[in-house]
């Protein structure tokens, strides 16, 4: 039960203030401006310094700090919060990423795909294939880069259908007609 304190203000009446429970202060240290300001800055090396500066027994109220910041309203409070929660290899990091790539912002899905395809897990193949057909140009190319980074069976699938789109771009018409001249197997197949 947090303890209340009296102030009283010029005209002698008292205002009581919440005051946290001493356990709360003590286990609980704030988080400190300038290594949060460090933590969010969107460069890496400045990120990795940041963190490094963090003790260790606060490493875990920042982290979720970081993954908090992650629902931001702000995208570039999203995306400086992904950059650092990949840099410090949150151990949610996996899960931050697959939701991020869902975003609703193009930046951040750009941004989480790329960090997809620099960690070469192969469970990100499914979202990452998903966003080859992004709305995005930016989107798509981070999402053939992954590919390609990921490697594996089905992004040799994914190589070869592209090439073959490369060679014979008359013969797709893209996803937002949903229409094609021949059948899929035909157009993924090498020619």
């Amino acid at each position: 039960m947090p303890r209340l304190l009296r102030l009283h203000n010029s005209f002698g009446r008292s205002n009581e203030i919440t005051k946290p429970p001493i356990h709360r202060r003590l286990c609980c240290p704030p988080i400190k401006p300038k290594l949060w300001q460090g933590l969010m800055s969107g460069t890496p090396s400045r990120v990795a310094a940041s963190f490094a500066d963090v003790e260790a027994r606060d490493k875990r109220l920042y982290c979720d700090k970081l993954a908090s910041k992650l629902s931001s309203s702000s995208v570039g409070e999203r995306i400086a919060a992904l950059t650092a929660v990949f840099v410090i290899r949150d151990q949610n990091l996996s899960g931050h990423l697959l939701r991020m790539a869902k975003d609703s912002s193009s930046s951040v899905r750009r941004f989480a795909v790329f960090y997809l395809g620099e960690l070469r897990a192969k469970y990100s193949i499914p979202v990452v294939n998903g966003l080859l057909s992004d709305e995005s140009p930016e989107v798509r190319a981070a999402a053939r880069d992954a590919n390609r980074k990921i490697g594996g069976p089905e992004c040799s699938i994914i190589r070869i259908g592209l090439r073959s789109l490369r060679l014979h771009p008359q013969t797709v018409t893209f996803p937002r007609q949903k229409t094609l001249s021949r059948p899929v197997s035909a157009a993924i197949s090498p020619l």
